[in-house]
């Protein structure tokens, strides 16, 4: 699935965005097959999760 999407960026641009585009493309893998260990399987507590893995302010 990783190989079909950067291939088509023509590779990672550089170590940054590798690093943020490969994090975010497994939190949405881990979200939807419900690895996630959340109290609640709200959208909000999804929500909370992203933010806390990039360092966002929630």
């Amino acid at each position: 699935f990783i190989k079909k999407r950067v291939h088509s960026m023509l590779g990672f641009k550089s170590f940054k965005t590798a690093i943020s585009i490969l994090s975010s493309v497994e939190s949405m893998h881990m979200m939807k097959k419900g690895q996630l260990v959340l109290p609640d399987k709200s959208v909000q507590n999804q929500k909370e999760f992203i933010h806390k893995l990039f360092g966002l302010i929630a």
